[in-house]
């Protein structure tokens, strides 16, 4: 088949048409591709970074878990995490002779509950008044950063003696905190756990046949014989 000049010629620019048409399909495309790359490489870059950042804190965080597993205090029951720094500070108080008051425990808190505890807070706010060198005494022992235990907030203000027109108290209103192991709380379960369990039923044993037919033997008077000695013959 032979091809006339006009038909080769539109043959011709309908294959220039496609051509570009097909390029320029593939430039999009590609395109599109080298965005995603750009935008996918900085997403990482800055991920890198993160992670390059957060290797850099890992000797810290080693030291941070290390004086954690040292450090951290255990306890027995609710009790002795929720009175410890009642009996702490009220023991001070009673060396010093000041006078305590608006002594009050606060609820026992964790960093974030959606998380795995590393650790439990207590609290504790009082406040302490009376000559301000013992006050002084007393607030240079609250802290004690091997037992995890510091102050979250002190206000120091003055009050005039009650007993002395002359002399102003020292008032120290303070909150105390105390961190506490938080596998504490997973033994007290288990402990509360085994208590609830119900104790073994004690083991019995059923009489023999022969001795649940065989009625007690009598004797003359009404009363059952001594074990081991034979009923008397009545006649």
């Amino acid at each position: 088949m032979t091809l006339k000049p006009s038909e080769k010629r539109l043959l011709t620019a309908f294959g220039i048409v496609v051509f570009l048409i097909v390029n320029f399909a593939a430039f999009t495309f590609w395109q599109e591709k080298e965005v995603k790359v750009v935008s996918k490489k900085a997403s990482l870059t800055k991920e890198l970074k993160r992670l390059e950042g957060l290797k850099s804190k890992v000797p810290i965080a080693r030291e941070y878990e290390a004086a954690l597993a040292q450090y951290l205090k255990r306890y027995d029951s609710l009790d002795t995490r929720d009175t410890y720094l009642t009996t702490f500070v009220q023991t001070a108080v009673d060396k010093l002779g000041l006078k305590l008051a608006k002594n009050a425990p606060l609820a026992g808190e964790q960093p974030n509950p959606d998380q795995p505890a590393k650790f439990i807070k207590s609290a504790y706010r009082a406040e302490v008044s009376g000559d301000w060198k013992k006050v002084l005494e007393f607030i240079y022992g609250l802290q004690e950063p091997t037992e995890f235990r510091y102050v979250k907030s002190l206000v120091l203000s003055t009050r005039k003696n009650e007993a002395n027109d002359g002399v102003s108290d020292l008032v120290c209103d303070f909150t105390l905190q105390k961190w506490w192991n938080p596998q504490s709380d997973e033994l007290l379960a288990e402990a509360a756990a085994a208590a609830a369990e119900p104790a073994p039923a004690a083991e019995t044993t059923a009489p023999k046949e022969s001795e649940q037919n065989s009625p007690p033997a009598v004797g003359t008077n009404g009363a059952q014989p001594a074990l081991g000695t034979p009923a008397p013959n009545v006649q």
